[in-house]
């Protein structure tokens, strides 16, 4: 059973995650060694833009141009 965030608490972690400059994700459930800020920013903006969900989102999904982003 999983609960998606709201599109509020996505844009909320998205300014938060703008923020900080990190190399590594981790979570309770997960380490992402070298997935970094601007991926973490990449998977906000993809589900807010194809839709919310909870399942897994391989990398080579995301739009390039924001994985590239200047921060």
């Amino acid at each position: 059973y999983a609960i998606p965030l709201t599109r509020d608490e996505l844009k909320h972690y998205r300014d938060v995650f703008s923020r900080y400059p990190f190399e590594h994700v981790c979570t309770p459930f997960e380490f992402g060694r070298g997935v970094g800020r601007a991926e973490a920013i990449a998977l906000v903006d993809y589900l807010l833009e194809t839709g919310i969900h909870t399942g897994p989102v391989p990398l080579e999904l995301l739009n390039r141009d924001y994985v590239n982003l200047p921060f």
